[in-house]
């Protein structure tokens, strides 16, 4: 194989297409892919045409080994404690996971081993002995889809908005039936984690989904101080003045993270024009509310404008064109 036929470009291996017969055409494989597989005359690989275009190639061994990911570790060389590891393996996308340890330690670690795998969505722990202990990721991650998670997120965010407009306004907001918590966030949070981490993307999809990822995260920040904003509410008496300017801006608190996840997941401009006129509107209500209130607000605030950065990005990488001088033209 000739240096003009194989060469070294940012990273890549390039091929020269070259034609055989009067309508195919054909490249050679990299002989280290080769090795490492390998790869005979006569045996079948795979072409994957992803989203963006390009291609991905599997070996017929490699395809094979996508399927269950297994992993033991050693708890008394790792010295990690078990919810640490659990909450890595589980984001990573393992879907078995064996502890070992030692016998006086079995109480201890079969007894956190419980209580970890609570927080997260299908983990089961299926057997464990004297010295081992074998947890299973027992649900399937591609029947859940990412868009309908987002939103499951979304809803877990918004049912606290109403608990928090509930308990300031009883006699115009409905009663939930049960209260929104951060376990329930987690689950869903890690579950998209798991599922983002977990599959083979291309380069566009990988940095689109980084910054979704960005998004969730702030997402599961802004719940936290809204746990913050309703314990100081609680803690405070509040004139009606103040109570309609905080529900003014918990209600479009609501109406711009919709806007801003939605932008992200189906690349709308127009979403992000909304949301930053929504942004607008709740700084001018801001004035109305008390300085100690007002901060946590801003923290939310500062999450949304972070996010709709992350929103932006997306649409970048989704549509803009790059044109011969790699100056970024409007799609």
């Amino acid at each position: 194989m000739s240096s003009s036929e194989l060469k070294q470009e940012k990273g890549f291996e390039v091929r020269k297409v070259q034609r055989l017969g009067s309508t195919s055409l054909f490249i050679t494989l990299p002989k280290k892919w080769v090795n490492r597989w390998g790869i005979k005359p006569g045996d079948k690989v795979f072409l994957e045409l992803l989203g963006d275009g390009s291609l991905r190639l599997l070996s017929e061994r490699s395809r094979q080994n996508q399927g269950k990911k297994s992993i033991r570790i050693d708890l008394s060389s790792l010295k990690l404690d078990v919810s640490y590891v659990i909450k890595a393996l589980y984001d990573l996308g393992y879907d078995e996971i064996v502890f070992e340890f030692k016998k006086d330690a079995q109480s201890k670690v079969i007894s956190q081993i419980r209580t970890e795998i609570e927080k997260y969505l299908g983990l089961e722990l299926i057997e464990y002995s004297e010295t081992t202990a074998r947890v299973d990721c027992v649900i399937d991650d591609n029947k859940f889809g990412t868009d309908s998670l987002v939103k499951r997120l979304l809803t877990i965010i918004s049912r606290k908005i109403d608990e928090i407009l509930y308990y300031m306004n009883p006699n115009e907001q409905n009663e939930l039936d049960r209260p929104a918590t951060l376990d329930e966030v987690s689950r869903v949070y890690h579950l998209l984690l798991r599922k983002m981490l977990k599959a083979n993307h291309s380069v566009q999809t990988s940095m689109k989904n980084y910054m979704i990822l960005s998004i969730l995260n702030n997402l599961y920040v802004m719940f936290t101080e809204l746990e913050r904003l309703e314990k100081r509410i609680r803690a405070l008496e509040l004139s009606d003045e103040e109570r309609k300017a905080i529900a003014d801006v918990l209600h479009k608190f609501n109406d711009v993270e919709d806007l801003v996840v939605m932008s992200a997941l189906f690349s709308s401009t127009k979403r992000v024009t909304m949301a930053l006129n929504i942004l607008n509107d709740i700084e001018k209500i801001m004035s109305n509310v008390r300085e100690d209130i007002k901060e946590i607000l801003t923290q939310i605030i500062e999450l949304i404008y972070e996010s709709l950065s992350s929103s932006v990005g997306v649409l970048f990488i989704d549509k803009a064109i790059f044109n011969e001088d790699n100056h970024i033209e409007s799609p």
